[in-house]
């Protein structure tokens, strides 16, 4: 059975541990990004071209791997309702991606999730009595006190998938075309 690997804010191979997973228990992984509009609209050019460069920068990581990074536009949870498949991702803590998750869990019957980029995520270091601190020193201290987590950051033999969908656009093209 393929995995599809649903990169977001964590567009890195290494020190990933959805990544590692996907690749570990599958045969074959896609690597996908979703543009969606609604975060485009509301990021500027630098943050767009930053956005570009480092989508280039993930796609040359998988083509040393033999696979390529593929782009779709849409909405989250179609676009990955199409594919069939486990779906593999980190979890994102802001509002938005946290309703934008809820939907991609309906739709998607197979999906694990990871914490891969917090050390200890939040809500997980509480007070004793289970509130969350509200002055740092106390926190820090129980922060430092905390396990961490023990996750594989090993990366699997899977084969990568070459399609690369719409493909990465450049600086000046549109990342969508307007109206889809």
């Amino acid at each position: 059975m393929s995995a599809v690997m649903w990169f977001r804010r964590d567009l890195r191979l290494d020190d990933n541990p959805a990544w590692s997973a996907a690749t570990s228990e599958h045969g074959e992984v896609t690597a996908l990004f979703i543009v969606d509009q609604r975060l485009l609209d509301a990021a500027g050019d630098l943050r767009r071209n930053l956005l570009i460069a480092n989508l280039n920068a993930l796609d040359a990581d998988l083509k040393e791997r033999g696979g390529r990074l593929r782009i779709e536009a849409g909405e989250a949870s179609s676009v990955l309702a199409n594919h069939g498949g486990t779906v593999y991702w980190n979890a994102d803590y802001s509002p938005y991606a946290i309703a934008r998750d809820g939907r991609v869990r309906k739709q998607v019957e197979r999906h694990e999730v990871f914490h891969g980029n917090f050390i200890h995520y939040p809500g997980h270091v509480l007070k004793d009595d289970g509130d969350p601190y509200r002055v740092f020193t106390p926190y820090y201290r129980r922060w430092i006190e905390t396990d961490w987590p023990k996750v594989s950051m090993a990366e699997g033999t899977a084969d990568i998938a070459g399609e690369t969908g719409q493909g990465i656009p450049s600086g000046a093209d549109p990342i969508i075309e307007p109206g889809t």
